[in-house]
Formats: structure tokens, sequence, C-alpha cells
């Protein structure tokens, strides 16, 4: 268990503290340099001698008022501690001259000592900026080192990107050229092969509208032969009665049937033309579209003739503008 302690215990451990430490302090202040000999230097300035002299006196007071020294003690140590009159000779003020000049010697050497130290010091900083500045001046080197070099590897993936995407699309480029000429062969093929139905379609037509003209023509011809031997019924049954006519109209009938073998020698003959016509037509069709794809083909070969070439001075203007930077970075750099 913990020992109670009270407040009466506590005021006597500061009291012995406190005297323990007046105890510390006189026994410093006795083993420290005596008042009387700090007045007696001349190195001390006038204004803390009068300071230490008017402790002095306080401190005086303060026992004559304790009690602990009367006044009489007080006189005599004033009467024995007067500062004492010094009368000068040739031979004092000589050894003052002396002094003086020693003083002024001294002072001469320590202020250029002072004076050394400051240049040393100087010199020393000067040292340490030109140390620093070297340091500054290698760090930036190395930093430019080092964002040369990663410029040149980020150069260097670059370039290797640019010739990644430039086989891509150049096979790209290839491969829709090549699907661009398939499907210009499947079209022309498509286009030929429309072509040809199409002429056989006019040529199916035409042969059957022909065919429709001469079953037509037969027709007609049936028909007129049947009523031409209907007529020839009812001329020999009027034969007898209409003799004198039937000369007349043989004649009529001869001049219709050069009349009609003319319109049928006509229709057959135009018939013809017209399917001459169809023919030439369709031929010269043929012919401007195969016109049209060569013209479209000589285009396209242009057209890509100039892209390549257009191409080729792109390649050699960036090959210009990275010799050009490169020898930038050369004559800057060195």
């Amino acid at each position: 268990m913990e020992e109670y302690v009270s407040w009466e215990d506590l005021l006597e451990e500061d009291a012995e503290a406190d005297v323990s430490d007046e105890t510390e302090t006189s026994q410093v202040l006795s083993e420290g340099p005596k008042l009387e000999d700090l007045l007696a230097t001349e190195e001390l300035p006038d204004e803390l001698k009068a300071l230490l002299r008017e402790k002095q006196q306080l401190e005086h007071q303060m026992k004559v008022l304790t009690g602990q020294a009367s006044e009489e003690d007080e006189a005599d140590a004033y009467q024995a501690k007067r500062f004492p009159v010094k009368v000068h000779t040739k031979e004092s003020r000589l050894e003052d001259l002396r002094q003086k000049r020693r003083d002024e010697r001294q002072q001469f050497w320590k202020q250029r000592r002072l004076n050394y130290q400051k240049a040393e010091q100087r010199r020393w900083y000067q040292r340490a900026e030109q140390q620093e500045a070297v340091k500054a001046e290698l760090l930036k080197k190395n930093k430019m080192e080092d964002l040369l070099q990663h410029r040149s590897a980020q150069q260097r993936a670059m370039w290797q990107r640019h010739q990644f995407l430039k086989a891509q699309i150049q096979a790209r480029w290839l491969a829709r050229q090549q699907a661009l000429r398939l499907a210009q062969v499947k079209s022309r093929r498509e286009a030929q092969q429309s072509e040809e139905a199409r002429i056989l379609v006019i040529r199916e037509t035409a042969k059957h509208k022909s065919l429709q003209k001469q079953q037509q023509q037969r027709q007609e011809e049936q028909h007129w032969q049947r009523h031409q031997e209907e007529r020839n019924r009812l001329s020999q049954e009027r034969l007898q009665q209409q003799r004198h006519e039937r000369d007349h109209w043989h004649n009529n009938q001869e001049n219709r049937n050069r009349k009609a073998q003319d319109r049928l020698q006509q229709e057959r003959q135009q018939a013809e033309q017209e399917r001459q016509k169809q023919e030439a037509r369709s031929r010269l069709a043929q012919q401007q579209r195969y016109a049209q794809i060569q013209e479209k083909q000589k285009i396209e070969q242009r057209d890509e003739q100039q892209r390549a070439a257009r191409q080729q001075r792109a390649k050699e203007h960036r090959q210009e503008e990275r010799r050009a930077e490169q020898r930038a970075l050369q004559k800057r750099f060195g």
C-alpha cells in the first residue's frame, strides 16, 4: 500500500528543495570570480562596472536591513575600496603610451584576423556555391540526357507504331482493292449475263412476234382462200349470168393479190429492218457499257497512281521533317 502524504509533508519537501537550491547557488557564487576582481579588471565596460557597484550597494543595504551587517562596516569597506588616484610620471605616461600601442596592435591584429576569417568564410561560401552550381549543372545535364533518351525511345516507338499502322493500312488497301476487283469482275459478269439474257429475251420476243405475224398472215391467207373459194363458187354460179364481169373482177383480184404480196413483202422487210435496228442498238449499248467500264477502270487506275504518289510525297516529307528535327537536336545539344 502507498504511504499517505499530507500537505504539511509537501511544504516541508518544498522548503528543503529551496534550501538545497540556495546552497547550490551560494556554492556556485563562491566558486566563481569575486566582485572586487571583476571591478578591478579593465576589460569590462564602465556601464557594467556601475551596475555591479549598484548591485553591491543594494546587497549591502539588504544585509543591513536584515541585521547581517552594520553601517560602520559599510563605511570602512567603502574607505578601503576607494579608487586610488594615480599620479602620472614620465615613465607612467610612456608605459601608458606603450600599453596603448600594444592595445592598438592587438586591436589591429584582431581586426585583421576577423577580416581574414570573413574572407575565408566568403571563399568557403563561394566554393560551396560553385559546388552547388556544378551539381545543379550535372543534374540538369543528366535530366537532359534522360529526356533525350526518353524522347528517342518515344520516337522509336512512334516510328514502329507508324510502320505497323502503315503495314496494316497497306494490307487493308490491298484487300479492299482485291475485293473491288472481284466485285468489278462479278458486276461485269452479271451485267454481261443480264445483257445476254436481255438480248435473248429481245430475240425471243422478236421471234415470237414474227411467228405471230406469220400465223396471222396464214390465217388471213386461209380466210382469204375460204372467202375466195366462196366467191369462186358464187362466181361459178353467176358465171353464166355475169360472164362479162368476171374478167374485170379477175383483174381486180390479181391487183389485190399483187398488193397483198407487196404489203406482205414490205412488212417482212420492215420486221427484218426493225430486228436489225434492235440488234444494232443492243450492240451499241453493249459497246457503250464496255467503254464506260473501261473508262471507269482507267479513272480508278489514275486515282490509285495519284494516291500512291501522294503517299510517297507524304512519306518523303515526314522523313525530311525527321531529319531536320534530328539535325536541330544535334545542333542544340552537341
